[in-house]
């Protein structure tokens, strides 16, 4: 696991984050976590890397406790995801309602696949299934 300033590695900041270098009250740091091989030898290998991982995108609130779990375990499980702070950004909450249908957070998508929220995801994990949606 590496804890890297966000503008130096190469992911760039966090969905719907501001670019704002005066704006010292968000965090600008990410965790990120490598895969056993190691860092990247060229962009190549990076490209190919995302090429075969599953895009997993979770929509949140930042004072939402089971937003907070949901990253939790995932971060657990060693992989990237997209998050989307919709705390004020009233433009993304309306997406993940009408990606969703529904209008609590977190809302989680595997592969543009609803998988639902917070209790959902923790009950995938319980069955054993979370592991294989991850790696398909």
């Amino acid at each position: 696991m590496l804890l890297s300033p966000k503008e130096s590695a190469g992911f760039g900041l966090r969905a719907g984050e501001q670019d704002d270098i005066h704006n010292t009250s968000k965090s600008r740091y990410t965790l990120f976590i490598f895969p056993p091989f190691g860092l990247f030898s060229n962009k190549s290998d990076k490209e190919k890397l995302l090429a075969i991982m599953k895009k997993i995108e979770i929509y949140t609130k930042s004072h939402c406790s089971y937003c907070h779990r949901a990253k939790e375990l995932l971060c657990q499980k060693g992989v990237t995801f997209i998050e989307y702070d919709v705390t004020e950004d009233s433009g993304k909450e309306q997406e993940m309602r009408e990606r969703s249908g529904r209008m609590t957070v977190p809302e989680i998508f595997i592969d543009d696949a609803l998988v639902g929220g917070c209790d959902n995801l923790f009950a995938l994990e319980q069955r054993g299934s979370l592991d294989r949606m991850l790696e398909d």
